[in-house]
């Protein structure tokens, strides 16, 4: 059987016909670095990369290129973000279905959590934000789309009622970013973490934050190093996006981001009606299995989780494996999920789509399925 890739919440796959062109281009013809020549190359180099910057502005309407910091990865950009604003003692507001690269930082930071009321999907409750809040609250740091179940936050009506407490709101847009559209100005968002491999089509290895300038001026920098700037002194640079880009970057990496956003942005609509269909069709396969609990709460968001009381779906995953069908199964990084969704511990079995899924894929992934539950494989 032919390759069935289902694990695109981890990392989409295929990547486009362009990216792949894009990075081979750069090893083949250029292979430069940045800010660390005179060369016609690196200028090329250099002007892909100010464009990426321009691009990701373009995509989350913000005017400011040199506030698009490049870090290896979402969990990277958090990281440099919590450990560069917050202390031990402060007050976060969070979600209750948080990743593990937001709860992390704050716990080992000693950063106090706070979970927003939600209903019982886990949508936060703009309405009851007030409730929270004290003179400790430092920011509100919410996953914008959830990963195990597809759940996508109000972030403009969230953003409204933090606006009018002055407190700051940090996105995590792993899952959200490329299937959905924000937009810092009329959400009121303060920094959105991104990362470059899901949603927006682009290589492993590229991430990074994206803050609006009255706050990146207060976040101190997680690594220090050259920046192929100011070298003459011994302190880090100031400026913009120096500050936080110490050493050489994933520029291949970066390069090939930069060809997945113009296509993203050249094909969004037909990207996101085909995830769409995709998804639904999926969900009419499985609705009427008697053995499933189907765990997804949007529309926009191309994530099906299914748990079980009736086998243990760590089975099912390996199952469809040796078929060729890939998967993610588990707790994926978010334990507060799971155990809002009372599928802790056994997790669930995570099906993510893009948009180069068929349903001719599908109806040969919901037969393997059948065909594992007419075994004996129930509990």
């Amino acid at each position: 059987m032919n390759r069935i890739y289902l694990d695109n919440s981890s990392t989409s796959y295929p990547k486009p016909e362009v990216v792949i062109k894009a990075m081979n281009n750069y090893f083949y013809n250029n292979g430069s670095n940045l800010q660390r020549g005179e060369s016609n190359y690196n200028f090329d180099a250099e002007d892909i990369i100010f464009n990426l910057r321009e691009e990701l502005c373009e995509l989350v309407n913000y005017n400011d290129p040199s506030c698009v910091i490049f870090t290896q990865n979402v969990t990277s950009a958090l990281n440099t973000v919590i450990n560069g604003l917050f202390k031990s003692g402060d007050e976060i507001l969070i979600s209750q279905l948080e990743h593990n690269a937001v709860m992390r930082p704050l716990v080992e930071r000693g950063i106090k959590y706070i979970p927003l009321s939600s209903d019982e999907l886990g949508h936060i409750i703009p309405e009851l934000i007030k409730e929270k809040l004290s003179d400790k609250t430092k920011a509100c740091i919410i996953q914008v789309a959830n990963n195990v179940n597809g759940c996508v936050q109000d972030i403009n009506n969230i953003g409204k009622v933090l606006k009018a407490f002055n407190i700051p709101l940090i996105l995590d847009s792993a899952q959200a970013l490329g299937h959905i559209d924000l937009d810092m100005i009329k959400d009121n968002i303060d920094i959105i973490c991104f990362t470059g491999h899901k949603g927006l089509l682009g290589p492993q290895g590229t991430g990074g934050f994206i803050a609006k300038k009255e706050i990146i001026s207060k976040i101190k920098p997680l690594i220090f190093g050259g920046t192929g700037s100011f070298s003459d002194l011994l302190t880090q640079p100031d400026n913009l996006p120096d500050k936080f880009e110490s050493g050489t970057q994933n520029i291949i990496g970066l390069i090939g981001l930069e060809a997945a956003i113009k296509y993203l942005k050249q094909n969004k609509a037909e990207i996101r009606n085909k995830e769409r269909e995709i998804k639904k069709y999926f969900l009419s396969l499985i609705k009427d299995i008697k053995y499933f609990d189907i765990y997804s709460y949007s529309e926009e968001i191309p994530i099906v989780s299914i748990g079980s009381k009736y086998f243990d779906v760590a089975m099912l995953a390996n199952y469809l494996a040796s078929k060729n069908i890939q998967t993610r199964v588990g707790l994926h990084c978010n334990v507060m999920t799971h155990k809002y969704m009372s599928s802790y511990p056994e997790g669930t079995i995570r099906f993510s789509f893009s948009h180069y899924n068929t349903t001719d894929e599908l109806d040969i992934t919901v037969n393997v399925i059948k065909e594992f539950l007419n075994g004996k494989y129930l509990l």
